[in-house]
């Protein structure tokens, strides 16, 4: 939390939590910079972790753990 009262930054996560701005859900896109990434749910480390796909060739595992 002391990350989110410093700097104020738009919190994203697959499920709702403390703290939590914009819930995401699969197949949405999100900008990051001057990015867009597609979340896609890939339930493999927990029920909620997901992928962000991005058409460059990377691809950001991404663990959401409230």
């Amino acid at each position: 939390m002391a990350i989110k009262q410093r700097y104020n930054p738009t919190v994203f996560a697959y499920v709702e939590a403390q703290g939590i701005d914009e819930i995401l859900k699969n197949g949405q896109s999100i900008r990051v910079g001057d990015r867009y990434f597609e979340v896609i749910h890939c339930p493999v480390h927990s029920s909620d972790s997901i992928c962000l796909y991005v058409r460059a060739k990377v691809c950001y595992l991404v663990e959401t753990h409230p």
